[in-house]
């Protein structure tokens, strides 16, 4: 599995990669974006979007609180987004 970023503009442009929209991503960390000037890459990128999102389930705070082992609460999810996990 690969973390990527798309984004379509206007049916034509579109940019995939690794890249956030700031400054580390940019400037410091090794990052790489491919952008692609063209209506059928953009169209099947779309395609394979739309046919991603039909395998995907929303997550939810209480959906998180069924799973064993878990706890809902923000301190119990802070591990998730904390730099120690990193």
């Amino acid at each position: 599995m690969m973390h990527t970023k798309l984004l379509v503009a206007d049916d034509r442009f579109t940019i995939t990669g690794s890249a956030n929209l700031d400054d580390s991503s940019f400037f410091i960390n090794d990052e790489v974006n491919l952008h692609v000037d063209s209506s059928s890459f953009s169209r099947e990128q779309t395609a394979v979007f739309q046919r991603d999102l039909k395998l995907c389930r929303e997550i939810t705070l209480a959906s998180l609180s069924s799973l064993p082992g878990t706890s809902a609460s923000a301190p119990g999810l802070s591990h998730l987004i904390s730099n120690s996990s990193l």
